[in-house]
């Protein structure tokens, strides 16, 4: 999402990626010194996408947890990011790869670094990922997408078109309509919402119907 909001992100990425290709080469072959010549560009591209990511969990939390609380989610939403802070500065590398050398080595690949950090997200304190119900889960994978949407017009300037696939199974009643509320909330915003039957669909999402049948589409009143 990064890379899409703007070309510094995926200039650093890019980079970030090119020097760890080749840093996990030289390991693999067991070439220890030139895989740390690649240290500095590692360094250099890595600290933009650490301090970049940083900021965006920073600005997108407090939304996240908005997000959540509208779908009808009970108790404290966080996002937080999980990874090495200290490697938004450059300075903070060489320590971090000189401690994970010897790990690197053995497992044959670079074990620090962006590469390997996540995005946290909890509800109660509690890992959506590991006590998450399904409702919940789905309902944080929709928050995320909104929270794309709105880093992506601020960093674009325009509103970018909003396209859902079955989005509203396996939520609950109240879940469904709390969602289709939300999705209507923005006028200027183009929304696409597949659904495999119509009667799947909330009664308060008025959007115009089309329906595919025999490989044509045609409009339902």
């Amino acid at each position: 999402m990064l890379a899409l909001s703007d070309r510094r992100y995926l200039r650093a990425l890019t980079g970030y990626r090119a020097a760890l290709a080749q840093r996990n080469s030289a390991l693999r072959q067991g070439r220890v010194e030139v895989a740390q010549a690649f240290n500095g560009a590692l360094a250099t591209a890595g600290a933009v996408l650490v301090r970049w990511r940083l900021d965006w969990v920073a600005s997108a939390a407090e939304q996240f947890a908005a997000e959540l609380d509208s779908l009808g989610e009970q108790g404290g939403a966080c996002l937080r990011y999980r990874g090495s802070s200290e490697l938004a500065d450059t300075a903070g590398w060489e320590a971090v790869l000189a401690e994970s050398l010897p790990e690197d080595r053995a497992r044959a690949m670079t074990t620090a670094g962006p590469h390997r950090d996540d995005l946290l997200l909890e509800v109660n304190g509690r890992r959506l990922r590991d006590y998450g119900s399904t409702g919940q889960q789905r309902s944080a994978a929709i928050a995320l997408k909104l929270i794309e949407i709105t880093s992506l017009r601020r960093a674009r300037g325009t509103e970018p078109a909003l396209l859902l696939d079955d989005v509203f199974a396996e939520l609950d009643g109240d879940r469904q309509r709390r969602l289709a509320a939300c999705l209507l909330e923005s006028g200027d915003r183009q929304v696409f919402i597949t659904s495999p039957r119509r009667d799947e669909l909330p009664a308060n999402l008025d959007l115009p119907v089309w329906m595919v049948e025999g490989g044509k589409v045609k409009a339902v009143s």
